[in-house]
């Protein structure tokens, strides 16, 4: 089974990410991929970004590839997380490309 990182942006917008986050998780999970959802990687928003984005990009290099949510280009550590992606040579998608609308604008 293939898994993905989701990816998109959280900074500023916290609470209608992390329910944009899950429905994108459970979507993924109904087509028959495994996801990792940032909200979900074992820290707290007491913990620093530079802390988050560590952890992140270790998840993300166990993946096989980076799922981008709508707004991405928005955000500092999704713009990294697709530079990594790419640089690691892995499968790059968006969301919508697997018929995913039903969400808020992040």
């Amino acid at each position: 089974m293939k898994t993905y990182y989701i990816s998109g942006k959280i900074s500023g917008i916290e609470s209608e990410a992390k329910k944009t986050f899950a429905k994108a998780k459970d979507y993924l999970h109904n087509l028959g991929y495994g996801a990792l959802n940032p909200f979900e990687n074992g820290l707290t928003a007491d913990d620093t970004w530079e802390r988050h984005l560590a952890v992140d990009i270790l998840d993300l290099l166990t993946c096989d590839g980076l799922i981008q949510l709508d707004g991405w280009e928005d955000s500092r550590g999704a713009r990294l997380e697709y530079e990594i992606a790419r640089l690691k040579g892995k499968e790059i998608r968006s969301i919508k490309d697997l018929g995913f609308y039903d969400y808020h604008h992040c």
